[in-house]
């Protein structure tokens, strides 16, 4: 019996993103992500409206009340968390197992699904809230692009740090992997980017929101935390995403408990 060639890595990645996606696309995670980044986008522009408010102001509320404190932690709790844990609960892992094909690539592959989707959505809802808010001023679409073009990369920049995240829980804990994630985002993401002083410069958040020019530096607690440029932030989240998916590609790889139950 002869020994299945090994496919090429960016072949096989090629392949396993594929199928990732479109499992995906066919699961009740991404259907129900969709429904929550809009219902929230939808909200906020519909306040606008309600309420007379500039289309500026309520932009950036959306963005930062919205977008950067909601749907950034929710997305990859649903779409990245249980990739793994997916597939052991459906029997199919061990279908990508037989593959000859490295278990760090079927790891990457999970994880790029998942942050490209993640991001897709993320940066969907910029441009959704961005014409909803200027819809009734079609003349400053163009004029305002800037604070919106910067929303969409610092929240497509977090978005693979935090899918990186997500997908590590998953492979290290995978019978409850988006609580772990949920509480990693509460204490380390969440709560750290909001008390004052360094500590801020911990949360991924902040550093996603100073690229997006959306920091307050004038407020009491911003004071006391010291400034960043933006694309040092911007390094800091890549540098973090990247650490993140290699730390759980090494779990995948030497985990043999979790595989074996599926």
């Amino acid at each position: 019996m002869t020994t299945p060639d090994r496919p090429a890595p960016i072949a096989a990645l090629a392949s396993l993103l594929r199928l990732s996606l479109l499992r995906l696309w066919r699961g009740r995670q991404l259907k129900l992500a969709l429904a929550i980044t809009l219902l929230v986008s939808a909200i906020g522009i519909a306040a606008r409206y309600a309420t007379g408010a500039a289309p500026e102001a309520t932009e950036k509320a959306i963005f930062d009340n919205g977008l950067f404190l909601v749907i950034v932690y929710v997305l990859p709790i649903l779409l990245a968390s249980g990739a793994l844990a997916d597939e052991i609960d459906s029997r199919t892992l061990t279908y990508l197992l037989v593959r000859p094909v490295p278990r760090s690539v079927i790891c990457i592959g999970k994880y790029l699904a998942a942050a490209l989707a993640t991001a897709t959505l993320l940066v969907a809802a910029v441009l959704v809230v961005h014409v909803g808010c200027f819809a009734a001023h079609p003349a400053q679409l163009v004029e305002h692009i800037e604070i919106p073009l910067r929303a969409a990369g610092g929240l497509g920049l977090v978005a693979f740090a935090y899918c990186a995240i997500g997908l590590f829980f998953g492979a290290l804990v995978a019978e409850a992997p988006s609580i772990l994630t949920a509480l990693w985002f509460l204490l380390m993401e969440f709560a750290a980017g909001i008390v004052p002083g360094p500590f801020r410069l911990i949360s991924l958040n902040h550093h996603a929101q100073n690229v997006a020019g959306l920091l307050d530096a004038e407020s009491s607690f911003s004071q006391y935390t010291p400034a960043v440029e933006p694309w040092t932030s911007a390094l800091i989240v890549a540098a973090a995403a990247a650490g993140w998916i290699c730390a759980g590609a090494l779990v995948v790889r030497f985990s043999d408990f979790r595989f074996g139950r599926a």
